[in-house]
Order: structure tokens, then sequence, then C-alpha cells
């Protein structure tokens, strides 16, 4: 997985990227969804954070917005809106796979 970061209006310092980057890991570790890619962007305005992710999964792809006066907040706020999307996507993934009502055996 490339994870890919960009700041716009301040510089990226080593400890937003390495904490931005474990809670993404930490989102896909456990998922057998085939990530190739995830951008994300932070910009600064007006003393307000705003970060976006872009995460491209094989067939699908997840963005997520954050805003607030703190960036590693933004962070979290992102973080945890792509993992209810994550969470989302595979169930509905694993259920796709499930048997078909037809095929089920029918206990009496």
């Amino acid at each position: 997985m490339q994870i890919l970061q960009t700041g716009r209006n301040f510089t990226l310092t080593d400890a937003i990227t390495q904490a931005a980057a474990s809670k993404i890991e930490a989102i896909f570790e456990n998922k057998t969804l085939k990530v190739s890619s995830v951008r994300i962007i932070y910009t600064l305005e007006k003393n307000l954070f705003t970060a976006v992710l872009t995460a491209m999964v094989k067939d699908h792809q997840m963005s997520s917005t954050a805003t607030d006066q703190d960036i590693y907040k933004a962070i979290d706020l992102m973080a945890k809106k792509l993992e209810t999307q994550v969470t989302r996507t595979f169930d509905k993934l694993r259920e796709h796979d499930s048997t078909p009502l037809r095929e089920a055996i029918v206990e009496e």
C-alpha cells in the first residue's frame, strides 16, 4: 500500500505523517481488501486544518474529509469516517459471497 501525503500552506512534519500512516495501516490491517494507494491532502486556511483522504481499493474508491483547528483531531475524524466506510464495504463483500438462500439446507 502506497500512502502519499501532501501539505498545502504549511509544512508537514514527520510526526503528522507517521500519525496518519499508522492510523490508515491499522484500519486496513485486518481486512482482506486490496488497497493500491492512499492519498491524503492537508490544507490550512484561517487556523482550520482540513484533511482529505482518497483510498483506491479494488473496484472501489473511498474518500473522507474532516476539518478541525487541531490537525491531529482532523486526522482522527478522517480515520473514523474511513473506518466506517471500510467496514461497510467489507461487510457487503462478505455477504455477497455467502451461500444463496435457494442453496441453503432447510432442516425440518
